[in-house]
């Protein structure tokens, strides 16, 4: 997976010097939510339709931060968390 620009875009996230398979991250910020996109290679896509699963990895220690991964478009209706 890779992040991607998108038109919402208002920051870049960029990667921490030295940290490998790290790269700059374009993201949407308001202060509350920060929204980035991604796209899977051809492989990723593959390897999602057949198994249904996507890992998410944040590094933050020991705690983690709220997420939520969606494939609905987060600027138009919110996209209420379901469990």
């Amino acid at each position: 997976m890779k992040p991607i620009n998108f038109s919402e875009k208002n920051k870049i996230f960029k990667a921490p010097k030295g940290m490998l398979n790290c790269m700059h991250i374009p993201v949407y910020n308001d202060s509350i939510d920060t929204i980035s996109c991604w796209r899977g290679s051809f492989w990723d896509r593959l390897r999602f339709l057949f198994s249904g699963k996507m890992w998410m990895c944040v590094h933050a220690g020991e705690t983690q931060p709220p997420v939520w991964i969606s494939t609905h478009y987060p600027f138009e209706n919110p996209v209420e968390v379901s469990e």
